[in-house]
C-alpha cells in the first residue's frame, strides 16, 4: 500500500492543532487512479479533484475543507477521523465505503450515487443533497434496516 503521511507523534506535540497537518493547497488533481493509498495527517484545502478515482484507499486523521469533486469515485474506501467539510461534490460515486469517527459536515453533494451507509452519515452533518440516489439495490431485509437506522438517528 502506498502511503502520504504526516506522522502526528503525542511525544513532540503537546497540541494538534491545524499546522500539525501536511498541507495541500489550491491544486487541481485530473484524471487519476490511486489504489490501495493510505493517507494520513493530510490536509486538503481549495483543491479541484476531476475525474479521480480513489480504490481500497484509507483516509486517515485527516481533512478535506473547501475542495471541489468532480466525477470522482469512492469504491471500497475507509474514512477514520478524517473530516470533510465545506466541500462540493458533483457526479461523484460512493461504493463499499465506511465511516469511522469521520464527521461529514457542509457539504453539497449533487447528483451522487452513494452506498447505503454513506447516505445514512451524510443525513448527520447538514448536508445538502440534489438528486443524489442509493446504488445498493434495496430488498425487503435491508429496507427494515434502513428503516431502523433512521428511527434511531
Amino acid at each position: 500500500m502506498n502511503t502520504k503521511t504526516n506522522p502526528i507523534s503525542p511525544l513532540k506535540t503537546q497540541t494538534v492543532g491545524l499546522d500539525s497537518y501536511e498541507r495541500f493547497e489550491n491544486e487541481v488533481m485530473e484524471n487519476l487512479n490511486f489504489k490501495e493509498l493510505q493517507l494520513s495527517g493530510s490536509r486538503f484545502s481549495s483543491n479541484l479533484f476531476k475525474n479521480v478515482t480513489f480504490k481500497s484507499c484509507v483516509f486517515f486523521a485527516g481533512r478535506f475543507e473547501d475542495c471541489e469533486f468532480v466525477n470522482c469515485r469512492f469504491e471500497d474506501c475507509k474514512f477514520q477521523f478524517f473530516h470533510v467539510a465545506q466541500c462540493t461534490f458533483s457526479t461523484c460515486e460512493f461504493t463499499n465505503c465506511t465511516w469511522e469517527v469521520s464527521p461529514i459536515q457542509q457539504n453539497s453533494f449533487n447528483h451522487c450515487l452513494m452506498d447505503v451507509k454513506t447516505s445514512y452519515f451524510l443525513g448527520k452533518g447538514q448536508n445538502t443533497m440534489e438528486y443524489c440516489f442509493s446504488n445498493t439495490p434495496v430488498s425487503w431485509d435491508s429496507t427494515k434496516i434502513i428503516e431502523e437506522l433512521n428511527i434511531a438517528a
